[in-house]
């Protein structure tokens, strides 16, 4: 949109925060808000700015609050890792996945997952999928 804008002459500013998503927020930040603000002070309300403020630079996102994937799983996926448990051989694929991501071997994972059955790919799949969202693996990479 702000390239489209630029083109047709009319004044944009593109800021950009790294790594945030749209209607995120990590981009409600007070240096974001001050850009906002700066910016429709000049726009709308015609006044100057003496300096427009730098972009966010990007930051690190904190560490997990968990000292293992297993203390992750349990409080971010408990359902999904308690049905884990209960089938035979699901955290033996688990721990495959975990030792493939830390290694980070390619085609690793495809190996820990062949000759499953439906039961327990489709069990594993919902505490991986549980556990990546929440960024339980995180802390292996």
């Amino acid at each position: 949109m702000h390239d489209a804008l630029t083109a047709a002459g009319v004044e944009s500013t593109h800021f950009q925060v790294p790594g945030a998503a749209h209607n995120s927020n990590q981009v409600s930040t007070p240096e974001v808000a001050a850009a906002i603000a700066q910016f429709l002070d000049r726009t709308l309300r015609g006044c100057e700015t003496t300096q427009f403020p730098e972009p966010p630079q990007p930051t690190t996102p904190p560490a997990p609050a968990y000292e293992t994937v297993y203390a992750c799983q349990l409080d971010q996926c408990g359902a999904e890792y308690a049905a884990c448990q209960t089938l035979a051989g699901c955290l033996v694929v688990e721990d495959c996945f975990r030792e493939c991501l830390k290694a980070k071997q390619g085609g690793c994972v495809a190996q820990c997952a062949s000759d499953l059955t439906p039961d327990l790919f489709q069990t594993h799949k919902a505490l991986f999928s549980c556990a990546k969202g929440n960024g339980c693996y995180d802390l292996l990479l």
